[in-house]
């Protein structure tokens, strides 16, 4: 989209260099899946309220948040200027949405603060595609390379107000979130809107997948491959199954799995290309959603990490994958590091080079149609959820329907059953800050709203139940 140019309306407004100081400020941490969604919603409920906003990060990529940003509405998100500021670190995922509270740590996190350095991009903004209509890009320079603070000057420490969670806290292992540190009962609550998640993988591995699946018959167009303009639209899409991607991903070193390589994905006898994990963390709520949906930990009594999958970056599989271990993966923080991940194609970070298979998990708002991104989404057991043909695609049509179901309710973390008055104006005002069919892509009002599927019910998140129609 094009961006609007403001003429620094929030500078002019706040005074940039002091905007933390001027104006009240909610810093959350938490999910980074969900977190063009609650930028977009952030855009919309300051447009309600006759404001205009301004998104603030760290580097000039326009197709992706990154870890830490900042957005910022010159009249306040929830009515006279309360509010005006919000600052969200999604680094670690999920479960720090608990973790980096006052009540469960010592050290206050780095949060992005908008300052007289940080500059205005005029120009094209994908930014995932998430269609936020009219806003001002800020990029703020950082001295350190880590996109997590513009200088020693310039960063924010604070303890997080809260913030969302692709499942509720209550599914994390206890190791990683102290369950005496909350109210399971009362501080998660459903924030209104589902998630649709999907198996991501990088270039070279869908390009074998779709050659094999051609050959083989099971994707009927034979110029799938070879026509660009119809290659990863959703008829033209290879799969996988969820039962190749629970065998890769279990704790079992010694399966076939693990010892095969690419031939455990695409098939036949001899194709023994290496196969990386873009992994991300037990804080991260969408590891622990696809070890429920993929072990399926529910029915198996092991939710708060029972059994773990693959973890720890090369502890329990080496970090270059070699012809005899053809398997690793890699931790990778947030949203954005998966994605770094699964676009790389030159050796390093597990050394797959050029024609190493590498797969992870992402929500389908990150949508890599017409960015720079080299991923792309594959079907789950043969239905597709990425619609794969435009920028602005939903990618939620099989979700609503129930015709697919790796899908979560996201989840609020309100400290002591309070939520952040931010986070609030979501959960109090879903119809304004993502309205019907407008939603950011892998998105969609739930409660009947959009569609009568799911996990939840009553408003009481059950990430662990069976997908239903409950409404």
């Amino acid at each position: 989209m094009k961006l609007n140019q403001l003429a620094l309306a929030a500078v002019a407004v706040f005074g940039a260099s002091q905007a933390f100081a001027a104006a009240p400020t909610q810093y959350l941490t938490g999910a980074s899946a969900s977190s063009t969604n609650v930028m977009k919603a952030a855009r919309n409920l300051c447009a309600n309220n006759g404001g205009t906003f301004s998104l603030y990060k760290v580097d000039t990529n326009t197709n992706k948040l990154g870890n830490v940003f900042t957005g910022q509405c010159s009249t306040g998100f929830t009515g006279a200027t309360a509010y005006t500021t919000v600052a969200m670190n999604v680094a670690g995922g999920s479960g720090t949405a608990v973790l980096n509270t006052a009540a469960n740590t010592s050290t206050a996190t780095q949060f992005l603060a908008p300052v007289a350095s940080c500059s205005a991009i005029t120009g094209t903004e994908t930014l995932a595609a998430s269609n936020f209509g009219a806003f001002t890009l800020y990029v703020c320079p950082s001295a350190s390379g880590q996109g997590k603070v513009p200088d020693s000057t310039d960063t924010d420490n604070q303890f997080s107000d809260g913030g969302f969670l692709d499942v509720e806290g209550n599914l994390f292992p206890a190791s990683v979130i102290d369950p005496t540190k909350y109210n399971g009962a009362t501080d998660f609550k459903l924030a209104g809107f589902s998630q649709a998640f999907g198996v991501a993988v990088n270039s070279t591995l869908y390009n074998a997948l779709q050659t094999a699946q051609i050959a083989s018959g099971l994707i009927a167009n034979s110029t799938c491959s070879s026509d660009t303009t119809i290659k990863y639209t959703a008829a033209c899409q290879p799969t996988v199954s969820k039962a190749q991607i629970g065998s890769l991903i279990n704790a079992d070193k010694a399966n076939f799995a693990k010892t095969a390589g690419g031939k455990v994905l695409v098939g036949g006898t001899t194709d023994t290309t290496p196969i990386v994990y873009c992994e991300r963390p037990q804080t991260s709520g969408t590891q622990q959603g696809a070890q429920l949906y993929f072990l399926n930990y529910g029915a198996a009594g092991n939710i708060a990490g029972g059994v773990e999958s693959i973890i720890n970056n090369g502890a329990q599989y080496p970090k270059t994958p070699t012809a005899t271990t053809p398997f690793t993966a890699l931790i990778n923080s947030g949203s954005s590091d998966v994605k770094n991940c699964l676009n790389l194609q030159t050796a390093g970070n597990g050394g797959a080079g050029t024609t190493g298979y590498r797969f992870g998990m992402l929500s389908l708002e990150n949508n890599p149609i017409g960015g720079s991104d080299t991923y792309r989404f594959v079907k789950l057991d043969g239905t597709a959820i990425a619609q794969g043909s435009s920028s602005t695609d939903s990618n939620t049509d099989t979700a609503i329907s129930g015709l697919y179901d790796y899908v979560f309710e996201t989840a609020a973390f309100c400290p002591a059953g309070t939520c952040p008055a931010f986070v609030s104006a979501i959960l109090n005002n879903t119809s304004i800050a993502l309205p019907v069919g407008s939603s950011t892509a892998g998105l969609f009002l739930g409660n009947g709203v959009e569609s009568h599927y799911s996990r939840g019910a009553a408003g009481v998140p059950n990430s662990a139940a069976p997908y239903l129609t409950r409404f």
